[in-house]
């Protein structure tokens, strides 16, 4: 283990903050999240289990009172595995948390946020993850029905029926080595939950077999896997990366495999190493939220940033879309009028 045109589109701003207004300080506030990451299994030990929730919006971290539930291969069996017992200290873009098993955390050495019994089931079988939308109390909402949930990973042929979520993968919750990891198409980042899931399309979400790499909300990411030569990158992502796994420094820099990779730098290129100091590097044109991808919620993200509530955007510059040098409401409309296709292009 390795640890422009003003009127309509300020018409459009208000309409989308008064449908994606986060919720009250003193309610939930986690709908914005998806389960990015599933494991059931590895190296052996079917105890070695754990759930990965990415957020993709700031506040998404009141996570307190929803519930983690798993469902049997035909959906006539149902667990409620865990009931979240409180909030979490971190939230922003693409910050995760993790919910596992102890026998996840003896291996790996990382503490979950959550600890979760181990009743993932494998090789098929669903995993359900929230509340309801503007959650009642937790002894008020009858955790059996899986479209009360923010989001539902249904795999391995699950036939139990999953309600308006995103269809079953055929590909089981990891085999072993690899777990079943969630991948998003740029165009298809926004809006997850409840609402979202009635009208997304059946390939919005798809999934894949990747090597493991859970992060808890405390940022501390552990690769797994069995590394031999010892160089901080397990040979399964070696494979991923391209990398030799029989040689410490593949590109011969005198950085190891696994010091570029955490640096971000190119393990397999002699010319790029880790720079202490990066030079930021200007994303997609609309992108605010820096997820990869523009949607509403870049724009909700920009007015928020004009109204104090977040002093730093991730990629200012992908922000100022009218090139006035500043980010403002305007920019927040342009970027809706884009997403609503009144506009070609940024």
């Amino acid at each position: 283990m390795v640890s422009a045109m003003r009127g309509p589109g300020l018409a459009i701003v208000v309409l989308t903050l008064m449908l994606l207004q986060p919720a009250s300080p003193t309610g939930a506030n986690f709908h914005i999240s998806y389960t990015s990451e599933i494991m059931s299994g590895f190296a052996g030990d079917p105890d070695v289990q754990y759930l990965e929730v990415r957020m993709e919006f700031p506040g998404q971290h009141l996570v307190n009172d929803t519930r983690i539930s798993a469902w049997n291969a035909d959906g006539s069996e149902f667990e409620v595995l865990l009931l979240l017992d409180r909030d979490l200290p971190n939230d922003g873009v693409t910050v995760y948390w993790i919910a596992a098993t102890q026998a996840f955390a003896d291996l790996t050495g990382m503490t979950p946020d959550f600890t979760l019994p181990a009743g993932i089931h494998a090789p098929s079988g669903m995993v359900c993850w929230g509340a309801p939308d503007f959650a009642p109390p937790s002894d008020e909402w009858d955790p059996r029905f899986p479209f009360l949930y923010t989001d539902c990973v249904a795999y391995g042929g699950y036939s139990g029926g999953n309600s308006f979520h995103v269809p079953p993968s055929e590909l089981p919750p990891g085999d072993g080595v690899k777990s079943l990891e969630r991948i998003l198409p740029a165009a298809q980042t926004a809006g997850r939950g409840q609402a979202a899931h009635l009208s997304a399309p059946p390939d919005a979400e798809a999934f894949a077999l990747r090597c493991p790499s859970p992060e808890n909300n405390a940022g501390e990411v552990v690769l797994m896997g069995d590394d031999g030569d010892g160089d901080g990158l397990p040979d399964c992502h070696e494979g991923e990366q391209g990398t030799n796994p029989a040689l410490s420094d593949t590109d011969g820099d005198g950085f190891s495999d696994g010091e570029e990779f955490f640096a971000g730098s190119d393990p397999n290129d002699p010319a790029s190493t880790p720079d202490p100091t990066p030079t930021p590097i200007a994303g997609l044109q609309g992108d605010a939220d820096g997820n990869g991808g523009v949607s509403s919620l870049d724009a909700l993200f920009v007015l928020q940033h004009v109204a104090g509530l977040f002093p730093e955007l991730p990629c200012p510059l992908c922000a100022d879309v009218t090139g006035e040098g500043k980010v403002n409401a305007i920019d927040a409309s342009v970027i809706l009028q884009f997403v609503a296709g009144l506009l070609s292009e940024l």
